[in-house]
């Protein structure tokens, strides 16, 4: 290696740290930053009821953010049911 290239390795080696830093903390300040992501939820909420498609006789009621009944055999059976959104599912 030349002495040129020895000397600005140091400087060259801070500013990629810098950059990677400053990325880091705007990264970490947008993810705390942002809303948490409801859409998902709250578009259950308010479609309400789902059909199961290959039978009619199952259907789903989201009534509320996290909670819910499922029905089955034309509303005979009813079962209240916790659910929740994670990693999108």
């Amino acid at each position: 290696m030349s002495s040129k290239f020895k000397k600005k390795l140091p400087v060259i080696a801070f500013t990629v740290g810098i950059v990677v830093l400053v990325a880091g903390i705007e990264l970490f300040v947008f993810r705390v930053l942002s809303k948490p992501n409801m859409a998902d939820a709250e578009f259950l909420v308010s479609v309400g009821k789902w059909v199961r498609e290959d039978t009619s006789n199952v259907i789903w009621d989201f009534s509320e953010v996290g909670k819910g009944a499922l029905t089955t055999d034309n509303f005979l059976n009813s079962y209240d049911f916790i659910w929740a959104i994670e990693d999108g599912k």
